[in-house]
């Protein structure tokens, strides 16, 4: 349910959104010998549920921002949407997924005439059956392509922020954090109890860091249909989840959700600034990212719910004019939130106040390690996260 109407006065506007989601359901991401499902494209890529997952999120946005609200027309412009992902095959493909049931069909060749002409300098075997195929249409089902940009490691500092290539201050960070009592009292509590079970069951006396993973096996098992090793139970699997859990949230101090969340912040305040100043901006912007990314923003807001972000979420930014009043509404995963110290409507202003003074000035710079002079400069004992 879109709940705008409930909200916001019904004169408001809708005239600017920022989504950022994370990428469909996946392949584990390590191969284990117990896991026994199959996996075609091998490990780590989105499978054809999580195609599925953001293509139905596209039909939605369509739905809401084109037919209802009119914040966009009904074919795909350049000048309105903007699409950026992680540079892994998972996150584009999402965003190329979610991408396609926003804008379902591409603008065709202008005459038969021109359709003659657009062939390529190389000789096509049966070049006449294509195109009589295609008719108008520029590829095979009136198919819309969009481009999505990516960003590199080392330098993707807006969705992969805790990234130790883009971060290396995120290692000094995490090593700090471990050293707490907090995470010392987990591990004590795992290695007293659960760690038997997963012995017992994997046959393998899996440290606190690797049970996490294979927590994140057994959640891709469950979701394509697969069964679990023999042993594994619905509360000892409840177990592993919130070891994981745990594995993506215990790092996030003030200082990292700064860190992780800056660039992101600054691009939806421009974005929403040039809209209210009239100067040239989208008017939909599409981030393709990760559970931990959104597990940042969320903290950094004060919304975080302590769950994983399951597959496919999505954090939405929306801007209304309200007769002058520009007002802002987040929704994660379709219910309308509250961010601390501002109430419901917030106005986009007292949002940029609260905002503003938690952003690092120079993420670049505070992220590099202590006493280091060059950029990117990893701590060898540094923890290794995967993306995920």
């Amino acid at each position: 349910m879109w709940i705008l109407l409930v909200v916001l006065a019904c004169d408001a506007a809708l005239v600017s959104v920022v989504e950022t989601f994370r990428h469909g359901a996946r392949s584990p991401v390590k191969q284990f010998s117990w896991d026994n499902a199959v996996w075609p494209q091998g490990y780590g890529e989105l499978t054809p549920e999580g195609m599925r997952q953001h293509y139905l999120n596209g039909v939605e946005f369509r739905r809401r921002y084109i037919e209802t609200a009119q914040l966009l027309g009904p074919n795909y412009s350049v000048e309105d949407v903007y699409v950026r992902s992680t540079n892994l095959n998972r996150t584009l493909m999402s965003a190329e997924s979610q991408l396609f049931g926003l804008f379902p069909q591409g603008a065709a060749i202008k005459n038969q005439f021109l359709a003659q002409k657009a062939v390529p300098p190389i000789q096509v075997s049966g070049l006449a059956n294509a195109q009589a195929e295609l008719g108008l249409n520029a590829v095979a089902n009136r198919y819309q392509m969009i481009p999505i940009n990516t960003v590199t490691e080392p330098y993707d500092n807006m969705l992969s922020g805790y990234r130790l290539a883009n971060c290396p201050r995120f290692a000094e960070i995490q090593t700090e954090q471990q050293g707490t009592s907090t995470y010392e009292r987990k591990v004590t509590q795992y290695n007293d109890g659960l760690q038997q079970q997963v012995l017992e069951v994997f046959k393998v006396n899996a440290t606190f860091s690797e049970c996490g993973v294979f927590s994140d096996t057994l959640h891709s098992m469950k979701f394509h249909g697969y069964d679990w090793p023999a042993g594994v139970t619905e509360e000892m699997y409840n177990s592993m989840e919130e070891v994981l859990t745990y594995q993506y949230s215990y790092y996030w101090t003030s200082e990292a959700t700064s860190l992780s969340s800056t660039e992101f912040m600054e691009a939806i305040f421009s974005q929403f600034d040039s809209t209210i100043n009239g100067t040239a901006a989208p008017k939909m912007s599409l981030y393709s990212t990760h559970d931990v990314t959104l597990i940042g923003f969320l903290i950094f807001l004060g919304i975080w719910d302590n769950i994983n972000p399951p597959y496919a979420s999505s954090l939405i930014f929306e801007l209304y004019d309200n007769n002058d009043v520009y007002q802002i509404q987040v929704l994660y995963n379709d219910v309308l939130q509250t961010i601390p110290g501002c109430g419901n409507p917030c106005t986009y202003q007292s949002f940029k106040n609260l905002i503003t003074p938690k952003l690092t000035p120079d993420v670049r710079k505070a992220c590099q390690l202590q006493g280091s002079t060059t950029e990117f400069d990893l701590d060898p004992l540094s923890v290794i996260y995967q993306y995920t």
